[in-house]
């Protein structure tokens, strides 16, 4: 028997803000040193589910990137010689800013910072994605001929 595959293809979230939801903290040897990858999943709106990632050295010093990202995740700074356990990340959800790269072809999502999720942020962001989702779905916007959308009202013509 022959197994028969399916092609996919590679979805990334557009640049912007979104909520996300950390699924991974993995420790990794770099040429440069340790560092630390934080997987997300995308949290409702059009790209639910679709998986982003934050990378950065592992330092917490007090400019460093990872520091600041388990700052800005938790809502709070840490204390001097507090210790802290990457893994406790996993779990919690916060707002992440996404930017895009494109190398060799392809395009790839990255989290630049990321901004505490405030109770109040929590629920209207998630309503505000599942709104944006489903007027999408139910409204598909067509473009005649002349670049017009279809279904509204010409632009009146200019005055001179």
């Amino acid at each position: 028997m022959t197994d028969v595959l399916t092609a996919t293809d590679y979805e990334v979230p557009a640049p912007g803000q979104y909520r996300v939801k950390i699924e991974e903290v993995k420790k990794n040897d770099g040429k440069f040193g340790p560092y630390y990858r934080i997987g997300t999943k995308v949290v409702g709106g059009e790209f639910d589910d679709l998986w982003v990632s934050f990378v950065a050295s592992a330092k917490l010093t007090p400019a460093a990137k990872l520091r600041i990202a388990v700052e800005d995740i938790q809502g709070r700074r840490l204390k001097k010689g507090e210790k802290f356990n990457p893994q406790t990340l996993v779990g919690q959800e916060a707002i992440a800013e996404v930017s895009n790269k494109t190398e060799n072809e392809r395009t790839y999502a990255n989290i630049e910072q990321f901004f505490t999720l405030r109770d109040s942020e929590a629920s209207t962001l998630r309503e505000a994605q599942e709104a944006t989702s489903a007027a999408k779905e139910a409204h598909h916007t067509r473009v005649d001929d002349d670049g017009y959308v279809e279904d509204e009202e010409e632009p009146l013509p200019e005055w001179e």
